[in-house]
Parts: C-alpha cells; structure tokens; sequence
C-alpha cells in the first residue's frame, strides 16, 4: 500500500509523483512542494 494516496488526485496536475521509502520522506517532499507517494520502508517488508 503506498502512503499519500489520498492526495493521488491533487498531484494529477502535475503530471508526474515522486516516489519515497516511507512515511517521513512522504512529508519531507511534500513540505517542500513535491508530489510523492511512499513506498514501505525496509523495516515493514517481510522475506
């Protein structure tokens, strides 16, 4: 499950989203104006 995809729509004007591991780097680029979505961090994938 990705992180931020509640935002998916807004982002659709710019035309392109970053992708991030996780939660903090989510918030990090969109306090900086950065369209991103995260993907789980290493700590939450199971082998």
């Amino acid at each position: 499950m990705l992180y931020g995809l509640d935002r998916l729509e807004s982002f659709k004007k710019d035309g392109w989203v970053l992708l991030v591991e996780g939660e903090s780097d989510c918030w990090t680029a969109w306090y900086h104006g950065i369209p991103a979505l995260g993907l789980p961090g290493k700590t939450h994938w199971k082998s």
